[in-house]
């Protein structure tokens, strides 16, 4: 992904136009793929320390911070880290060889 350009404010002399998020994204260390489609199932993965499987960020082209995806690949019969965090996410199971359990209870 390309870097992200820091402009100074001409009436202020401060930076703007800032993305913190992408920025946060870059130092994953997971690649960071930026199209205006993805084949989610192609692209390649990465060891992601912060969930304890491969993953990647999917980001496309005029979605602003409206969509931000990333993928996960778990393997069979293990489990990612536990987090926590503060935001809303949608999961959605791009290939299963094995039962799933996200660990709800009803």
């Amino acid at each position: 992904m390309p870097e992200i350009a820091q402009k100074e404010s001409p009436a202020e002399g401060k930076p703007f136009l800032l993305d913190p998020y992408r920025e946060w994204t870059q130092g994953e260390g997971i690649s960071v793929h930026l199209d205006f489609g993805h084949d989610l199932i192609t692209l390649e993965t990465g060891p992601w320390e912060r969930y304890g499987a491969r993953g990647y960020f999917a980001f496309t082209h005029g979605a602003g911070d409206f969509m931000s995806d990333y993928v996960i690949e778990v393997p069979a019969g293990r489990k990612t880290t536990p987090i926590r965090h503060l935001y809303e996410a949608f999961f959605y199971v791009l290939g299963l060889s094995a039962a799933c359990d996200n660990g709800a209870r009803s």
